[in-house]
């Protein structure tokens, strides 16, 4: 009777460990998720050659050459393949964005080994036209690394007398993660024609 009415005194004590102990876990994940929130909300300008988006902070940021289409592209630095970028490419009135795309594949597939196309076609973004293309292939890496498959997804967007091409890839396992970011980095992307 004394072993009975100690385990059922212990109970309660043990019962409320585990209380206190799931409500210290419990709490510190939504501080941490907070945090997480927090940092990934954050975001910094970049303005170059009338193209001005809002990248993720903490990225490193390269602009493009005056001579290249490519206008910036930003990484994630704690990620080998994740990158943003936005180029500006010669067009005319006459030139569709599927046209462009179809070059553009042209020169990826010569360029990067087993490029496939996996879908493209044409999208609303933000109420403005554009044509996406969603691809993937081999990245061989250097010597000694494994070869990676990544994924890639661009917005053409006809204006003249340059289309804007905005693109992102990043590894193909953790592509469908990185791509709410993207559109929302993509929803920042303002062009404005003749813009310093």
């Amino acid at each position: 009777m004394t072993t009975t009415t100690r385990s059922m005194q212990k109970m309660p004590q043990s019962s409320l460990s585990v209380w206190i102990v799931s409500g210290i876990t419990i709490l510190a994940l939504l501080l941490g998720w907070a945090l997480k929130s927090s940092v990934e909300s954050r975001s910094s300008s970049i303005e170059s050659a009338g193209v001005k988006a809002q990248a993720p902070a903490g990225w490193v940021v390269q602009n493009g050459l005056v001579s290249e289409p490519m206008v910036f592209t930003t990484r994630d630095p704690f990620s080998a393949e994740l990158s943003y970028t936005a180029s500006l490419v010669p067009s005319t009135a006459d030139m569709k964005p599927s046209d462009l795309a179809f070059t553009f594949n042209l020169q990826r597939a010569k360029d990067a080994p087993l490029y496939r196309v996996l879908d493209q076609g044409e999208v609303k973004v933000n109420g403005k036209d554009a044509y996406r293309v969603h691809y993937a292939y081999v990245d061989p890496k250097d010597q000694g690394a494994l070869p990676a498959v990544v994924e890639g997804v661009e917005y053409i967007f006809s204006n003249q007398p340059k289309a804007l091409v905005v693109a992102m890839e990043e590894e193909s396992s953790q592509f469908e993660n990185a791509l709410p970011p993207f559109m929302r980095f993509l929803g920042t992307v303002v062009y404005t024609p003749g813009g310093n």
